[in-house]
């Protein structure tokens, strides 16, 4: 359950994600510098791989996708051994509209979307980044860089009802008229296969991790 102190932290999250993409065109115009580098690294190969190559239905496979995602993280991946309660939970996402998905991921009782969100290294971020790789239009990556623009600290960050008031926010984000501006969407298409866009929520997610790197200084590659 969420609390109204969980709620209250995701409060101005519109005016935080319309800063981020400010910041983030202007960084695409080269008007700011930006202290990211080798977070980008490897995207588009993790998604192809995962979201193309894995059959979310065999458990092995995805336990093979959970280690390929921690390999583009600093935590070491020690407990991805039930994945069978995940992998169903894909298989139903998989073939349906975004809308249709958000509306089964709204239907899913509390406690059991909870436990699904644990299902990776016992960690909601891993379990994120996992679940991006697989459906990248539907869910969105949550990190403790992020996660600090919303005003986490120590790991409290890392709760079911943390990511779903994330999720629900950039999806209420994304339903609005100009979402992303038209130059910064065919910038950020750079490097992406062709006829195989990056994600308007990617675009969103890249823009709060980079305002956060450029807010709070530190190691871009440290977002556990």
């Amino acid at each position: 359950m969420r609390t109204k102190k969980q709620a209250d932290r995701f409060t101005n999250g519109m005016a935080l994600i319309s800063e981020a993409l400010i910041l983030l065109q202007e960084a695409e115009r080269g008007n700011v510098a930006t202290p990211i580098g080798p977070y980008s690294n490897g995207y588009f190969a993790l998604r192809a791989l995962i979201r193309d190559r894995t059959d979310p239905s065999d458990e092995q496979q995805l336990q093979g996708a959970a280690y390929a995602v921690y390999g583009w993280m600093p935590t070491i991946l020690k407990n991805a051994d039930n994945l069978l309660p995940l992998s169903k939970f894909v298989v139903n996402l998989r073939d349906v509209s975004v809308v249709d998905a958000r509306v089964i991921v709204s239907r899913v009782p509390v406690h059991e979307l909870a436990s699904l969100l644990f299902s990776v290294n016992k960690s909601v971020v891993g379990t994120s980044k996992l679940l991006h790789f697989l459906l990248p239009n539907l869910f969105p990556i949550w990190d403790s860089r992020i996660a600090r623009l919303f005003g986490f600290r120590h790991a409290s960050h890392n709760t079911a009802p943390a990511y779903l008031s994330y999720f629900e926010l950039l999806h209420r984000w994304l339903d609005t008229d100009d979402s992303i501006p038209l130059e910064l969407y065919a910038k950020m298409q750079m490097g992406a296969p062709e006829h195989d866009p990056l994600s308007r929520l990617r675009i969103i997610e890249y823009a709060l991790f980079l305002s956060s790197v450029s807010r709070f200084g530190g190691d871009a590659s440290e977002s556990e």
